[in-house]
């Protein structure tokens, strides 16, 4: 079904579905299923995740010097998707879930090979590790 033949949807991608997954903590993690199929989380929402902010840069989380052998920044911010969210004049932009899980595991290997350079670094791998724990709960 295209926004030609029913203008009253809004342009694709759009979230069909929102919810919050919940992995423990105060606030869930954003996410949407998409007109196509797609299950993303929210940009704000990945960098609140994995760093403990409410704003930033996902770029330079996931840029890190000692992340390089672990993860292709480059191909994840290539591979973001605009989407619109129903309802508003707003449009979102997010990763998918398995992009999330990237970034973690990334995270989580660098902890382990020692090649992340600052305490704040290993304070994200800390936090990439709980999530991926949680994520193995909830499937």
């Amino acid at each position: 079904m295209s926004t030609a033949e029913h203008p009253s949807l809004p342009n694709s991608p759009f979230a069909k579905h929102k919810g919050d997954l919940q992995l423990g903590g105060d606030s869930g993690l954003e996410c949407y299923v998409l007109d196509d199929g797609k299950r993303v989380i929210s940009l704000r929402t990945v960098v609140k995740a994995i760093a403990s902010t409410e704003s930033g840069d996902l770029g330079s989380y996931i840029g890190a010097t000692g992340l390089k052998s672990f993860i292709n920044s480059d191909s994840i911010l290539s591979e973001t998707v605009d989407f619109s969210l129903p309802g508003t004049h707003f449009r979102s932009r997010g990763i998918t879930a398995e992009a999330f899980l990237d970034i973690c595991n990334a995270y989580v290997s660098a902890l382990k090979a020692g090649t992340l350079e600052t305490q704040r670094q290993r304070e994200i791998a800390i936090q990439a590790s709980i999530l991926l724990s949680a994520c193995a709960k909830v499937g």
